[in-house]
């Protein structure tokens, strides 16, 4: 999503509740509008299998990072539904040796979700719900790389200063 429609879905999750109970329609449901800010810890295993062993490896990411959550859930009488949208702040650089990324990797995370749910009794809910999540690496090159004549990069190509590349 792009980060300027931020203060207009704020803006609008705030005031839908308002707007709702308003028309008359809305007025036995409950609504709830959430905001926050919290840390998401997102940690994962990758391992690629090519064509031939040099290219072939595996790796891992392990990143904490700022995220904006907004949700808003409506309740009437024992039914609930919820949407909730949550979105990095800012890309996070964490060090990657995830295959094709080994380097400061720069992160993203999008996560959208719906439930709906009954309370069956007193403290016992039952619910289904979809969650959809993206999250967007970009690896920072560590130097200059020129590929092979065969068009084929090296898996660890030596830099001029002694450091190793993408």
């Amino acid at each position: 999503m792009n980060k300027a429609l931020r203060p207009a879905l704020i803006a609008f999750s705030l005031a839908l509740p308002c707007s709702a109970l308003a028309e008359g329609g809305f007025s036995d449901i409950t609504w709830v509008p959430q905001m926050g800010i919290q840390i998401k810890s997102l940690t994962f295993d990758q391992k690629l299998k090519a064509d031939n062993k040099e290219d072939s490896g595996e790796g891992s990411l392990d990143v904490d990072m700022p995220t904006l959550s907004l949700a808003l859930t409506g309740i009437y009488k024992s039914f609930f539904m919820s949407i909730k949208y949550e979105e990095s702040l800012a890309e996070v650089s964490e060090f990657s040796d995830v295959p094709n990324t080994d380097s400061q990797t720069n992160t993203e995370r999008t996560d959208y979700s719906v439930t709906l749910g009954y309370n069956v009794y007193d403290n016992l809910n039952a619910f289904v719900g979809y969650m959809k999540g993206e999250t967007t690496l970009r690896p920072q090159a560590l130097c200059p790389v020129s590929s092979r004549p065969d068009g084929r990069y090296p898996p660890k190509p030596e830099c001029g200063d002694g450091d190793v590349g993408l």
